[in-house]
């Protein structure tokens, strides 16, 4: 795979991811998507994990000299914003039991709504801005597997045996049958 066309794949990708974060961030903001109790539940459990695995992830990055070098250190530091909300706000409402406030809450369930919805965005952002930026500056682990591809020279390898080709037989011209072995063959 070329450089160009692994660029504009990766791009695509978190480009796609951009618009799935808006369009979420979108129905939740309006109300299309209300969030019920399962689905409050599950976004703040959902959530505390991913958030801690954002904090995980960058220290990883950070102290791992062998992960540093595949991974892009912008990568792991622009989300650190939304997992630090994330992480206080699913403590919050879990210990203040918004996941299980009734429909009647409604200060309660627009906080919700409108904390998910402005995470949505946010990410939505962040996927725009990473799309714009790894295409000119990709990855490192993203171009490794086309490095690898250069380096190995092709003049080691062995060269395939050809079978010389056996001898071919003339062609026989075809015979002729007579004409009434063909209308015999008909009826």
């Amino acid at each position: 795979m070329t450089e160009r066309k692994a660029k504009l794949i990766y791009s695509g990708e978190l480009l796609a991811f951009s618009i799935l974060f808006i369009v979420l961030g979108i129905l939740v903001a309006a109300g299309v998507i209300y969030p019920s109790q399962r689905w409050r539940w599950i976004f703040s459990i959902v959530t505390l994990v991913g958030a801690t695995w954002i904090f995980t992830d960058f220290f990883w990055t950070l102290f791992s000299e062998k992960k540093r070098a595949k991974s892009s250190m912008i990568d792991k530091i622009l989300p650190l914003p939304a997992a630090a909300y994330l992480l206080f706000f699913d403590i919050f409402s879990l210990a203040n039991g918004i996941p299980n406030a009734g429909d009647d809450a409604v200060e309660l369930i627009n906080f919700f709504r409108f904390s998910a919805a402005g995470v949505f965005f946010y990410i939505a952002i962040i996927y725009a801005f990473e799309a714009i930026y790894h295409y000119k500056h990709p990855i490192p682990g993203l171009l490794e597997e086309d490095d690898k591809k250069e380096e190995t020279p092709t003049e080691n390898k062995p060269e395939i045996e050809q079978k010389p080709e056996t001898e071919s037989k003339p062609i026989e011209e075809p015979i002729e049958t007579p004409k009434e072995e063909v209308e015999e063959a008909k009826e």
